[in-house]
């Protein structure tokens, strides 16, 4: 791993914890790992995702995702496996990258190609669109343009 990454992996592993110590020891990652194997509470959020460039989230099975969700809060782009609703959250809107599976092998060009491309910038920017456009100042224009045409339509009845 180049020196310059460093990997922060939090929340509850669904499996063998030893399982994952074993791949950061004998890829010598100990001084380049933070590992938090538990739910993280709400009050820790916000300083790993600010201390974070990028959400990766290679599920082998979800449903949805409220991840994705807290990522683009903090302005965030993902990379996410094709499971469940996740591709739809990220792909659309250009926010990051789907993959077909979690391999570990796309997880790594997926994320040499972020830090390569400095794809990291037009991600954000994406974000921030779709911040703005799903914001509750926008529903609640669309609900006043919503109600204002239904009023109209009526008058001309």
């Amino acid at each position: 791993m180049p020196e310059e990454y460093f990997l922060l992996i939090a929340g509850e592993v669904y499996g063998s914890e030893e399982y994952y110590l074993d791949l950061i020891k004998k890829n010598n990652l100990e001084n380049k790992t933070i590992f938090i194997n538990r739910y993280i509470s709400d009050k820790e959020v916000a300083p790993l995702f600010s201390a974070a460039d990028l959400c990766v989230l290679p599920y082998r099975t979800a449903t949805q995702s409220g991840i994705v969700g807290i990522a683009y809060h903090f302005g965030l782009p993902v990379i996410s496996t094709d499971v469940g609703g996740l591709k739809e959250m990220i792909e659309p809107f250009d926010t990051g990258i789907v993959l077909p599976q979690a391999d570990k092998e796309l997880l790594k060009n997926a994320i040499l190609r972020f830090f390569n491309e400095n794809l990291g910038t037009r991600f954000e920017e994406n974000i921030y669109k779709f911040k703005v456009k799903y914001s509750w100042e926008s529903l609640g224009e669309e609900i006043i343009k919503l109600y204002q045409s239904l009023k109209d339509s009526q008058l001309k009845k």
